[in-house]
């Protein structure tokens, strides 16, 4: 089996694959080509040479809150589980949304793809600081 991020379920290589690892082999070059290269300056050298601009702050924190839900929702059907029955039950890895019960409440069935509390609370903290602003 290939040993790689982008792989599709059916084991067939994902076409982004050698364009990712290709951009993850520049980025280690060019880091290690100059120590004094900051880690930004490394990141915006890439996003240049894709073509992709710089995102606003709103950008960057809307992508983080997307992936914190997204990675919530995957990992959803292990939630409260050891790490020994995870890796029973999924010896792959969790690779699709599985279905199981939102938020341990039985009366809305089973659903795929559905944040937990963490995600609540995340949004919880994040509505609060964009009210807030920055307090400095």
């Amino acid at each position: 089996e290939k040993n790689s991020l982008l792989a599709t379920e059916s084991g067939r290589e994902d076409p982004h694959e050698s364009k990712l690892q290709g951009i993850l082999a520049e980025k280690m070059f060019m880091k290690g080509e100059d120590k004094s290269e900051s880690e930004e300056a490394v990141n915006d050298a890439l996003l240049k040479k894709l073509g992709i601009e710089e995102l606003s702050i709103h950008d960057r924190s809307v992508g983080c809150l997307l992936a914190a839900m997204m990675a919530d929702a995957l990992g959803a059907a292990t939630e409260g589980e050891t790490s020994s029955r995870i890796r029973n039950n999924f010896p792959r890895g969790v690779r699709n949304f599985e279905s199981c019960l939102h938020m341990g409440a039985p009366h809305l069935g089973l659903r795929k793809g559905m944040y937990t509390g963490d995600t609540n609370a995340l949004l919880a903290l994040a509505s609060s600081l964009a009210e807030k602003g920055d307090s400095r």
